[in-house]
């Protein structure tokens, strides 16, 4: 499997016109593109690393292709993993991996006890957030029909 040259690094100042774009390109084939706000990426750092989270973007030569976020929910001990994106021409290149992976690393590294992330079953990821430890343990049919899956992982 050639991933070609991709780093994944800390935000630095990317413009959230870009990264709403990438939301966007992520979640339109899903049908799913109008059900979340977006003003976190208005302003990474006031939302993220301000509040103790964590952002980090993917790039593909100079190319920024995805990004993805641990969200502080309580006292940098409880995270939350979330906007998970990567292009769909990148997508099925274990680039999403390798963010998860880098994330859940930065989490530990930060102290982070605990992460919870939430997906939809559209999106077909159950046993990508498995492989790294995550459990399932709520479900809910929310918006458009669309049912929600709730996963928990332990750090320490």
């Amino acid at each position: 499997m050639n991933l070609e040259p991709i780093r994944i690094q800390p935000y630095s100042d990317e413009p959230p016109e870009i990264l709403k774009q990438i939301n966007q390109a992520c979640l339109q084939p899903l049908g799913l593109e109008n059900l979340f706000s977006v003003s976190d990426l208005d302003d990474v750092p006031a939302f993220y690393a301000e509040k103790g989270g964590i952002f980090f973007t993917i790039k593909h030569h100079q190319e920024i292709i995805g990004f993805g976020a641990i969200d502080n929910l309580y006292e940098g001990i409880i995270g939350s993993l979330t906007r998970l994106r990567v292009l769909p021409e990148h997508q099925g290149k274990g680039i999403g991996s390798q963010l998860i992976g880098e994330l859940i690393s930065q989490a530990r590294l930060a102290g982070y006890q605990r992460l919870f992330l939430d997906t939809s079953t559209l999106q077909n990821t159950a046993s990508l957030y498995q492989k790294f430890g995550f459990t399932e343990f709520f479900r809910r049919t929310g918006p458009a029909g669309v049912t929600d899956v709730f996963y928990e992982m332990k750090l320490s």
